[in-house]
């Protein structure tokens, strides 16, 4: 996903410059605006291809996780509010299909500090150094009564006000009707075999 990025970008600004350098044969311009087009041009298309990639590698801040998934590792990083730090919670999971299978490439994730969602993820994390295999769902599903009068969910308050740190709107947050749950990995569903 990250290469066809990248392959995008690079090949838009491909077709900028030939665009501009079909525009500057023909044109009746000075040769030195033809000239500082061309250079700001090739200098964007430097630019923006180290830029891109200088973003491999880090987490996802726009996305939550896909609805199932194997939990490869967490980090959880504990808010500092008087830093200015809001905290957040990083998961690198691999996706599984409908018969278990993970895909393969892990992906990692940044989600807003909750407190029960890190609490959960301190458990989760102990059972993989341990060496269990723990699947990870995220949910659908209706809040009761008590939390929709108290504006809460199941994973808790944010006890941190976002626009008073440096959280931005970017990461994603859970709202009432969603519940990440964390189980034993389940075994690979095999197809039958024919005789």
């Amino acid at each position: 996903m990250i290469a066809m990025t990248i392959f995008g970008a690079v090949a838009s600004y491909v077709v900028v410059a030939v665009l501009l350098l079909s525009l500057n044969v023909t044109s009746l311009w000075r040769w030195w605006i033809k000239g500082t087009a061309i250079v700001a041009t090739t200098g964007f298309f430097v630019w923006t291809y180290f830029s891109l990639v200088g973003l491999l590698g880090w987490a996802n801040p726009y996305d939550l996780p896909p609805p199932r998934f194997k939990v490869v590792w967490t980090e959880i990083v504990e808010p500092e509010p008087e830093a200015g730090n809001a905290g957040a919670i990083y998961l690198w999971v691999e996706e599984l299909d409908a018969n278990n299978v993970p895909s393969g490439i892990p992906r990692s994730y940044q989600i807003a500090y909750i407190d029960q969602l890190a609490e959960d993820l301190r458990g989760v994390q102990d059972r993989r150094e341990a060496g269990e295999e723990v699947m990870g769902e995220l949910q659908q599903r209706e809040p009761s009564e008590d939390e929709r009068e108290q504006g809460t969910n199941r994973l808790g308050n944010r006890n941190v006000n976002p626009l008073e740190t440096s959280r931005t709107d970017s990461v994603p947050d859970f709202n009432d009707s969603q519940i990440m749950t964390f189980q034993d990995l389940p075994p690979i569903v095999t197809p039958d075999k024919v005789p």
